[in-house]
């Protein structure tokens, strides 16, 4: 194991160089193209896509996704795509974060989003 400085771990990762790293994304919005595009195309290979993950039928995919505007039929093609990308494992996806919320009852119209984003606008304390 090597200890990094962190601007010279994310230049080891885009240089890949690195056989195993330890990395973590997040969301940005909730849309799968969010993940899908950003860490499994060529395109962001040594910027997002540290794994330097490339398949051409993933690519393909992806690229429909984009233009797709049936939101059915895209949530289809990216399920097809994050299928090839599962079974090509280029990554070992060790977790996935669980978030926990308490607040008292009295606490009503609390809107938390998938982002974990909290709408404030509509909070009323009732007692």
């Amino acid at each position: 194991l090597i200890n990094l400085e962190w601007a010279a771990y994310i230049k080891d990762l885009q240089s890949g160089n690195s056989q195993m790293f330890r990395l973590a994304w997040g969301a940005d919005y909730p849309d799968p193209d969010n993940f899908l595009y950003a860490l499994y195309t060529k395109a962001q290979a040594g910027l997002n896509n540290d794994t330097f993950y490339s398949n051409p039928d993933v690519e393909k995919l992806l690229d429909q996704g984009r233009v797709e505007t049936d939101q059915a039929k895209r949530n289809a093609i990216y399920q097809q795509a994050e299928q090839k990308i599962v079974d090509d494992a280029p990554a070992a996806w060790l977790f996935n974060t669980t978030y926990m919320h308490l607040f008292s009852k009295n606490v009503k119209d609390l809107y938390i989003d998938p982002l974990d984003q909290k709408n404030m606008s509509r909070v009323k304390l009732v007692k």
